[in-house]
């Protein structure tokens, strides 16, 4: 039976909840807005309410599922489960590309009303905290790929210039993903679905 880990599901899913936060508030309040007549103003109270207690419970998710996955990437590495290491490493890769896409679009927007609203003014504290927050979801892909890179310098004993250059790229967004998938497939030849590209560039196919 092959070894599953139910832990990076869980990260992607609650990211990707918390990420959705301000559209599921927009589209909210567009409804109410749009049916509810008198009662709009009491209904917007409410819709306030659940936004914050929605928010609230995915961001504690994402923070509870982000520490287990970081921690569980160096257990796994400690005891020597590697394929699993770098099966959860792309699970992660992967799977959180449509949370990036949804919350560069959310920031986007949210960006530019704030511009607007404040002539610019804002966006001096605005897009260092955009980036920061966005860059935090990244982190258990990253530490996972940091393990496939240790199991790459155990295994094809890889000098300490080249751990480092790729420990670099899994906290840069765009290349992390590729550069994950190239040492995995590439590397370790432990292809997973996309994955597979690379393995078939390893073999010359």
């Amino acid at each position: 039976m092959k070894e599953r880990d139910r832990y990076p599901a869980g990260y992607i899913a609650a990211a990707t909840l918390s990420v959705l936060a301000w559209p599921v508030l927009y589209g909210l309040e567009s409804f109410n807005q749009a049916f509810c007549g008198s009662n709009s103003d009491r209904i917007s109270k409410g819709i306030s309410v659940f936004i914050i207690l929605y928010m609230v419970i995915t961001v504690v998710l994402t923070g509870i599922f982000g520490v287990i996955n970081i921690v569980r990437s160096f257990r796994l590495f400690r005891s020597g489960q590697w394929e699993l290491c770098a099966k959860n490493c792309m699970k992660l890769k992967y799977g959180m590309i449509p949370c990036f896409l949804i919350n560069f679009y959310v920031l986007f927007l949210f960006g530019a009303v704030i511009w607007v609203l404040s002539s610019g003014t804002s966006m001096i504290w605005y897009v260092p905290l955009a980036f920061l927050i966005t860059w935090l979801y990244l982190l258990p892909g990253a530490f996972y790929g940091i393990q496939v890179i240790r199991i790459c310098r155990k295994e094809k004993q890889k000098n300490l210039l080249w751990c480092f250059g790729h420990g670099i790229l899994q906290f840069c967004f765009l290349v992390d993903v590729p550069d994950a998938a190239w040492l995995t497939a590439r590397e370790l030849g432990m292809g997973w679905n996309l994955t597979a590209i690379f393995g078939r560039l390893r073999n010359g196919k």
